[in-house]
């Protein structure tokens, strides 16, 4: 394999995904998980140093962050802790007045100002989320330049709260017609029809084994999906989850 083509890859992602003038006022996440609204581009990824980059070899600048699953998992640990804290706060409440209820009181109130609560972080992982969903879509829609591999081990969270996606080995280029396909099934995702979004999918691949079985399976997905409001965190097992149904 050769390397330059993962660093050409990274070039071509770095000049789609430029910094936004005004990430605050268009999406509204800055404020909430520190990134500077005139700064962050939509996703962030390594940058190639070319003077370093061989067939064999590829150079390219660090991103600090933390694999998404993992940084989704501090969150909710971090929200089982609130509403643990906040129980025996309330608990100590009842049963030590209403003085000890006051003091309790203000250092809960202090927990979930600074986001730290459940609906805080909740908050934040809605809007990082959607930030993600965004950079796909663009990708898919505008760009027709897929990141190929978007497990949640390549899509990292920096302390900064910004989105990286890491790895781009793979990308992805579609014909006209490809892209047309593309374009009609994701429409029907985001209208949650999987079962439109299967027969898109077998008009274009007409072997499938089992045509109603992999209705229904993508039906249950989407279905999945919707209830679960986590696309984004595990669209690397809804894509296995399309294959295996095929």
């Amino acid at each position: 394999m050769d390397l330059r083509i993962e660093a050409d890859n990274l070039r071509r992602f770095v000049l789609n995904f430029p910094p936004e003038p005004d990430l605050t006022s268009v999406r509204g996440i800055a404020g909430s998980v520190g990134i500077g609204a005139s700064q962050q581009p939509l996703v962030l990824f390594p940058i190639p140093l070319d003077a370093y980059c061989t067939p064999d070899v590829i150079v390219e600048t660090f991103i600090e962050g933390v694999p998404l699953n993992e940084w989704v998992k501090q969150q909710t640990d971090a929200d089982a802790a609130a509403d643990a804290a906040a129980a025996a706060a309330a608990d100590g409440s009842r049963s030590g007045g209403t003085g000890t209820g006051t003091g309790t009181g203000t250092g809960g109130t202090g927990g979930s100002g600074d986001g730290s609560s459940g609906g805080g972080s909740a908050e934040v992982r809605h809007k990082l989320c959607n930030r993600g969903i965004d950079a796909f879509l663009q990708m898919v829609f505008h760009d027709n330049f897929v990141h190929g591999d978007l497990h949640p081990g390549n899509i990292l969270v920096t302390p900064q709260g910004a989105l990286a996606f890491i790895d781009a080995g793979i990308a992805l280029t579609y014909t006209e017609t490809e892209h047309q396909i593309m374009v009609d099934v994701i429409s029907q995702f985001l209208q949650y029809d999987g079962r439109k979004a299967a027969e898109v999918l077998l008009r274009s691949a007409p072997y499938a084994h089992d045509p109603e079985g992999f209705k229904a399976s993508i039906e249950q997905m989407v279905r999945t999906a919707t209830d679960e409001n986590n696309f984004f965190e595990r669209v690397g097992d809804y894509y296995a989850q399309i294959c295996s149904a095929a």
